[in-house]
């Protein structure tokens, strides 16, 4: 029984390369061929509130995100719908995607004009690719009167994809909303016109991620240590 072991440990020890060989070929050709369609979503630096130009009133906030969304597997997949959970002190609101921006050009005037918009739809992530979206969540309960307050917030991302079929948490991120947002975001004004529709002075607040501002700050530690 000795000896077998002993063969056994010897055979290994000599062919351990072809071995090594063997499992990281298995590894690649699952990653490349086998894995079935595997989502990831991560979100992008900053977001962007706003007073949502649908709602009755202006009664509610809306959110622009950019996330970036990835398929690490050998499948195509589809991402079905996209929704964000606000949380504020505990209380969760749920904010559905509704739109997504299509010109992300930036006139520097003194009326912003509302971005350019199409509707969210599902749409497909082919074998390891990635795709980056602008979306706007507005809160999915239309009679809901959500609006922003100072204060910090918790916040997931959600998604329904294909192969799971059901809302699954990808990404969490912290902002904070200061008193002066609020108030810049009070002048936003929606006014009928005569010949129909409405003209919006559309004011929205870029925010920081938390995450992203401490990123920031250990770049600058590292350019203060690397000058020493």
């Amino acid at each position: 029984m000795d000896k077998e072991r002993s063969s056994m440990l010897n055979y290994l020890i000599k062919n351990w390369i072809a071995i090594l060989s063997l499992i990281i070929s298995i590894t690649v050709l699952y990653i490349n061929y086998l894995q079935g369609f595997r989502l990831q979503i991560r979100e992008v630096g900053r977001i962007q509130i706003a007073k949502n130009p649908f709602s009755e009133g202006l009664k509610q906030s809306c959110l622009f995100l950019d996330l970036i969304f990835s398929n690490r597997g050998a499948k195509t997949g589809v991402v079905e719908d996209v929704a964000i959970s606000v949380n504020e002190r505990g209380n969760p609101t749920i904010l559905r995607s509704l739109f997504v921006v299509t010109d992300r050009t930036k006139h520097f005037q003194k009326e912003l004009q509302p971005p350019q918009m199409e509707s969210f739809t599902a749409f497909e992530l082919g074998k390891q690719t990635s795709l980056a979206k602008e979306i706007m969540f507005v809160p999915f309960e239309s009679e809901l009167a959500f609006f922003f307050k100072a204060g910090t917030y918790d916040a997931d991302v959600w998604a329904v994809s294909s192969k799971k079929g059901e809302w699954v948490k990808y990404a969490s991120f912290v902002f904070t909303v200061k008193d002066e947002d609020i108030k810049a975001l009070d002048t936003t004004t929606i006014t009928p016109q005569s010949g129909g529709g409405y003209f919006i002075k559309w004011i929205t607040q870029d925010k920081p991620l938390e995450s992203s501002e401490e990123r920031l700050k250990n770049l600058k530690l590292k350019i203060l240590e690397s000058s020493r």
